[in-house]
């Protein structure tokens, strides 16, 4: 091969224009020369080929030369003609390389997409994809690469693409679905030589003129954002099996149409293609802060390479960089695609929902906006029903919100069967429309109201299998508790927060707790003042919490206020009060306080007998913990009779096998114990 040759490939595939076997020529060449054959400083990219050290060029290491080593080193002396000579001086050196003939490669990929080394997370996708066409025996096969925007659907089909040029013999056709039939004649007439496509006849007659005088061989059609299959697509399809036709669309297909779902990225992944972006050691030094903003980011590929992008451009921290998007969530110009030419995606991330957004009819898009005032978790669709119908009232139509569903559903902006989930990125881009929705403050009522009304059906006392159940509702409670308390009314505002720190407080998630209890005490201040109820609440939940944290001091102290202020706001004789005395008595026993303890516990039975009568669990809870109290001291004839009348009432009240009846007999078995030791 003379130097010009060599020089002609060399230029061609700097401008994007070579073919498969050129790119094969020049790669023989480089391996068929010796191991040290260039060094070469240029800037930035520094290229060594070293013996036993493998090809470095700038920060990549390749172990042979390969399609994408040979891409870097192209990329590396782009530009630099000292740099090309040296490379064909030496390549002119080697043995003669034999002449590779060039097979015609019919192929109209150019230069779309991003290097395989850019391509994360999507071997297996790629693996199904193959198989599913290939596997499929109808004629016309097709298989769709949905999903929502910024997923890389479109990406994926490239990437497909490219690495099966091989095996699609009679070509590789590239085509917008907006006008795929014109595309697909220019492409014929381009790539192949003896075709006659008449002109002067309607474009069906031409597309099958296409089909007839294909050249042989398995042939994939790309057809890239299809809106519109029946009536861009569809008409023009060859009834031939060896054409695959694989569609990328935000749509959802029906039979025959094979579908591959495209998710989001693993997590693992979705921090490779951050890494690739912003480099290995700020990944290692800030792993906590990349691994929020890819959970920030939902995974989303589009996404990733945008803030990637950004991150590298501005020079920023990952800290920095979670701070901004935290403070301007989509907002935030690193989610916007127009710096970014070389990029596959055409659309930002908010651009990429618009999209699909403006396709929406305005009931559906009405559905996206009551959906973005739920949390960011799984929604039960018969909460979104009783939404509707405290909204809407006689005129809610449970049919035509089912067809809403259906097309959220069908653009990808909503996932499920029963019960529904929002991409983080989607859920802030509905929360964003929903507060442009002239109804906006109905819609959070309404809500509020809903969960309002499941956080009253929550039982207080919970069990393992209540915890189950409820524990999809409590980022809803949440969602109310930290946003949303305007809406609750004066008599429910402690509600929320009460079903949060009971479910909290199950699990011994104490930070939690800690952080509830603080949050909703500044809250129900900035309301009712220094001194309500709900304050004395919160300020009881505090200290127990203390208690069992084992900080005693901030404990009493807490009981002590809130005892005194519900006595103060309630009275005397109140249950608030009795419940602030059985606490703050079982924090002195806790401590081996049992002076202290004794009168408390006493007088908290009283105040439960007064106010609840003789036979009542709480009664019946009071009176264990006044035997226990005697237990604890060696007093166990006072104790024995206090137990046997819990025991009884609790059998009678909850039954043989809760709780508390077990917990009391229990307690008596061991009091009985001691006395028969004595």
């Amino acid at each position: 091969m003379t130097g010009d040759e060599l020089k002609l490939i060399i230029d061609q595939i700097i401008q994007g224009q070579h073919t498969e076997a050129e790119l094969s020529q020049l790669t023989q060449a480089l391996n068929r020369a010796d191991n040290e054959l260039i060094t070469l400083q240029l800037g930035k990219f520094n290229v060594n080929i070293v013996e036993g050290e493998g090809i470095h060029i700038g920060d990549r290491i390749y172990n042979q030369w390969n399609e994408e080593a040979v891409k870097s080193l192209i990329e590396a002396i782009e530009g630099n003609k000292q740099a090309i000579e040296a490379l064909l001086k030496k390549l002119q050196q080697q043995s003669p390389i034999k002449a590779i003939q060039k097979e015609k490669v019919y192929e109209n990929l150019g230069r779309r997409g991003i290097s395989t080394e850019q391509f994360k997370g999507r071997e297996d996708d790629l693996n199904r994809l193959h198989k599913l066409l290939q596997n499929n025996s109808q004629v016309a096969i097709t298989a769709a690469v949905t999903g929502m925007g910024g997923v890389g659907k479109t990406e994926l089909a490239i990437q497909y693409a490219r690495e099966h040029l091989s095996t699609y013999q009679g070509g590789v056709g590239w085509f917008t679905a907006r006008d795929f039939a014109l595309k697909l004649v220019e492409f014929a007439r381009s790539q192949f030589d003896n075709i006659f496509i008449p002109y002067g006849v309607g474009l069906e007659a031409q597309i099958q003129a296409c089909w007839r005088q294909w050249v042989e061989g398995e042939v994939l059609l790309v057809i890239d954002d299809v809106t519109n299959y029946l009536l861009e697509i569809a008409p023009y399809l060859p009834e031939n099996s060896r054409f695959k036709v694989l569609l990328t669309s935000r749509l959802r297909f029906q039979n025959p149409i094979v579908l591959l779902d495209l998710e989001i990225l693993k997590p693992d992944a979705a921090l490779e293609l951050l890494e690739f972006w912003v480099g290995k050691e700020k990944i290692q030094t800030e792993l906590d802060n990349a691994q929020k903003i890819c959970e920030w980011l939902g995974y989303l590929p589009l996404g990733l390479e945008l803030v990637g992008r950004y991150v590298a451009d501005e020079e920023l921290t990952l800290g920095e960089m979670l701070a901004e998007l935290q403070e301007i969530r989509l907002q935030h110009p690193a989610l916007d695609q127009e710096d970014y030419s070389p990029i596959t995606a055409q659309l930002g991330v908010r651009d990429a929902f618009n999209l699909s957004w403006q396709r929406l009819d305005k009931k559906a898009q009405i559905l996206g906006c009551v959906l973005g005032v739920f949390a960011l978790a799984e929604i039960e669709w018969e909460w979104v029903i009783k939404v509707y119908q405290s909204w809407l009232g006689e005129e809610f139509n449970k049919i035509e919100l089912r067809k809403s569903r259906k097309e959220l559903l069908r653009r990808h902006l909503l996932k499920g069967q029963e019960n529904y989930t929002l991409h983080q990125l989607v859920w802030e881009f509905l929360r964003e429309k929903l507060e442009d929705l002239e109804a906006k403050e109905e819609i959070k009522q309404v809500f509020v109201d809903v969960i309002v009304a499941e956080a009253k059906e929550m039982p207080e006392t919970l069990t393992l299998d209540i915890i189950d159940q409820v524990t999809p509702t409590i980022p809803h409670f949440i969602e109310v508790a930290e946003n949303l308390t305007p809406y609750l009314s004066n008599d429910d505002f402690i509600l929320p927060f009460q079903r949060i720190y009971s479910f909290y407080e199950f699990q011994t998630l104490y930070q939690q707790q800690e952080i509830l209890a603080k949050d909703c005490l500044d809250k129900a201040k900035n309301r009712f003042g220094e001194e309500h109820p709900d304050v004395a609440t919160f300020l009881h939940n505090l200290a127990r919490l203390y208690w069992k944290r084992g900080k005693y001091k901030q404990a009493e102290l807490l009981y002590i206020k809130a005892l005194e202020m519900s006595k103060k706001l309630l009275g005397k004789e109140h249950l608030n009060v009795a419940e602030s005395l059985n606490n703050l008595a079982l924090l002195y026993d806790d401590q081996g306080k049992y002076e202290k303890a004794e009168p408390l516990f006493l007088h908290a039975l009283e105040l439960y007998r007064k106010l609840l009568g003789d036979e009542h669990p709480s009664v019946a809870v009071s009176l264990n913990n006044l035997a226990y109290l005697y237990d604890s001291q060696g007093k166990y004839e006072k104790a024995e009779p206090l137990y046997i009348q819990a025991l009884e009432m609790c059998r009678k009240l909850l039954g043989e096998e809760h709780f508390y009846t077990t917990k009391v007999r229990e307690n008596l078995e061991n009091c009985r114990a001691e006395l028969k030791s004595k």
